[in-house]
């Protein structure tokens, strides 16, 4: 990506572009040679990191759920009960509001 653009009008391609060089990175840091964090697989992909159905108008075919990296850092387990924490806070928020 040239510097040059960084003041001037980005198209759909460069954002592409930055957004991939950006997810690469992203991708090269969780990797590192001595990361001994426990690595819990993804169940959607089973691990591969490829969405494995129909994608219509997109190019990249990176697990929706894991985006692309084939496992987590947290169980489902975990992941589950985050979930269920965040979903009773906004009801309760809602709530409050009168929603």
């Amino acid at each position: 990506m040239d510097e040059n653009k960084l003041g001037s009008h980005w198209d759909e391609d460069d954002f592409i572009k930055e957004a991939d060089r950006l997810w690469e990175a992203e991708l090269a840091s969780d990797t590192l040679p001595n990361d001994n964090r426990q690595k819990f697989p993804c169940v959607r992909c089973g691990g591969s990191g490829t969405y494995h159905g129909v994608r219509l108008h997109q190019k990249e075919s990176k697990c929706f759920t894991c985006k692309g990296k084939g496992y987590f850092l947290t169980s489902q387990h975990d992941r589950d009960k985050a979930k269920k924490r965040r979903e009773i806070k906004t009801a309760e928020k809602q709530a409050v509001l009168g929603h």
